[in-house]
């Protein structure tokens, strides 16, 4: 990566029904540049214990199709970081509930909508 604005890696993620069990308990990433599907981001996730601290909850590496997905997570308090070729990506990363009730989703989505880059 060169660091142009065609090819930086964004990574989104969602908390959704994504194996339409009816729960919105499956945490969702997409890596991509500009044009592209980006293979091979390892996203590393914690879950907020009890105590307030940060346990590594799960990681996993992006498919062919830019799509890591978590399916069946407990409800809680998750942060995540990505990483490409073994060095963070900067700005990427997040922090993402899943409702006790398994009944509320959400997608964080990142778009150049004026186009300037």
């Amino acid at each position: 990566m060169t660091g142009s604005t065609d090819e930086t890696i964004n990574v989104d993620n969602a908390v959704t029904n994504d194996d339409e069990d009816t729960l919105m308990n499956d945490f969702d990433f997409w890596a991509h540049t500009k044009n592209d599907d980006i293979e091979a981001v390892n996203i590393t996730v914690w879950k907020k214990n009890l105590l307030g601290q940060w346990d590594f909850y799960d990681n996993g590496t992006t498919d062919d199709a830019g799509e890591l997905n978590l399916n069946n997570v407990t409800s809680g308090d998750y942060m995540w970081a990505a990483s490409f070729g073994g060095e963070d990506l900067t700005n990427e990363g997040g922090y993402a509930v899943v409702d006790q009730t398994y009944t509320t989703g959400h997608i964080g989505v990142i778009d150049d909508w004026d186009g300037t880059g």
